[in-house]
């Protein structure tokens, strides 16, 4: 889901997509603003985000409950 939805926030976002050296979505830069990008779909992007976002998020708490569970068993299993 991390993968997927942080390639998403980008190509939507303008900023392209590169994997290994190979380009396989153009940057979409502005022409009067060189250090700018058009986005391609603020919608998307924003989606993107959010998933990206959540997904970090059961991350750290998918690995905080492990941990919790790992030291609350130790003690009763030796």
């Amino acid at each position: 889901m991390m993968p997927i939805s942080g390639m998403l926030m980008s190509c939507a976002d303008g900023h392209g997509l590169s994997i290994f050296g190979l380009e396989l979505l153009a940057i979409n830069p502005d022409e009067w603003n060189s250090r700018k990008v058009i986005p391609l779909s603020k919608s998307l992007a924003s989606l993107g985000n959010t998933l990206h976002g959540l997904g970090g998020k059961i991350i750290i708490f998918s690995i905080t409950l492990h941990i919790i569970g790992a030291l609350f068993k130790t003690p009763f299993y030796r």
